[in-house]
C-alpha cells in the first residue's frame, strides 16, 4: 500500500504515557475483529455508510485505544465534482476545532485510493437512537442538549465555519451522554468579524445549495447568498 501523505494532528506517542497505556494488553489486539490494517490502526466493523464514505470502528495498536475512522473512497468521490473538489476540506476544518461538543479529529491519513479521518469514538451512540429509545426527553434534558448544540455552533461560527448539514442524524453521544456534532463533509468557512457586543458579522457569503432539505433554511433552498443563519435555522 503506497502512502501519498501522512499528517498527524495529535501525534500518538508512547514516550510519556503510563505503562498500562504504552503497552496495551495483547489480548485486546488479538480479540479485536478487523479486516485490514492502515498505518497504526486495525479497521473493524462498519458504524455508518454514505455515498462516498464509510465510518469504521478501529483500534490504535500502540495504545489499544478505540477510535472511529471515516474512510472516503477517492475513486468513487471523483464521480461527484463537488466531493472531488472539496475532498480534504473536512479534515482542514476539523484541524481548527477544539470544542467539547464537536467530534475531535486525531489524525489524517491518505493512500492512493482512500482518505482517512481518524476521530474519537463516541461510545454513547446515535442521538436519534437515544431519543427513540426514551420515546421523549424531559424539559431538563432537552435544554441540556439544546444548550450544548448552541454552544458548539456558536463556537464554529466565531471561527467562520458553517456546518450546513445540522440534523439529528449528525449528532452522536459520548460516554457521558453529551452531544458530539459530526460530519463536516458539507461544511465551509467564511471570513467573519466580531462586533463590540460580541455579535458575529459575516464578511463573505456562501451560495452552494447543499444539506438535507427538511432542515435547510429558505435562503439556502432558494439559491440566495447566506451565512451563519442557515445553521441557526437547522437548530
Amino acid at each position: 500500500m503506497k502512502e501519498l501523505g501522512y499528517t498527524e494532528v495529535l501525534p500518538p506517542t508512547t514516550q510519556f504515557l503510563p505503562a498500562k497505556v504504552a503497552q496495551p494488553p495483547k489480548d485486546a489486539i488479538k480479540t479485536f475483529s478487523h479486516t485490514k490494517r492502515v498505518g497504526n490502526y486495525l479497521l473493524g466493523k462498519t458504524l455508518g455508510e454514505g455515498s462516498f464514505a464509510k465510518v469504521k470502528e478501529a483500534l490504535h495498536v500502540p495504545t489499544g485505544e478505540k477510535v472511529a475512522i471515516k474512510v472516503i473512497d477517492k475513486k468513487r468521490a471523483k464521480a461527484d465534482s463537488y466531493v472531488r473538489k472539496n475532498l480534504r476540506r473536512e479534515g482542514k476544518l476539523l484541524q481548527m476545532v477544539r470544542h467539547p461538543n464537536v467530534v475531535k479529529l486525531l489524525e489524517i491519513m491518505e493512500t492512493e485510493n482512500s482518505y482517512y479521518l481518524v476521530t474519537e469514538l463516541c461510545q454513547g451512540g446515535d442521538f436519534m437512537d437515544y431519543i427513540c429509545k426514551k420515546k421523549k426527553l424531559d424539559e431538563k434534558e432537552g435544554k441540556k442538549y439544546v444548550r450544548q448544540i448552541v454552544s458548539a455552533v456558536d463556537y464554529l461560527h466565531r471561527l467562520g465555519i458553517l456546518h450546513r448539514d445540522l440534523k439529528i442524524e449528525n449528532l452522536l453521544l459520548d460516554s457521558n451522554k453529551d452531544i458530539k456534532i459530526i460530519d463536516f463533509g458539507l461544511s465551509n468557512s467564511i471570513k467573519v468579524s466580531m462586533g463590540t457586543d460580541g455579535t458575529i458579522h459575516p464578511q463573505e457569503f456562501c451560495v452552494t445549495q447543499c444539506g438535507s432539505p427538511a432542515y435547510a433554511a429558505p435562503e439556502l433552498l432558494s439559491h440566495q447568498k447566506y451565512g451563519p443563519q442557515v445553521d441557526v435555522w437547522s437548530m
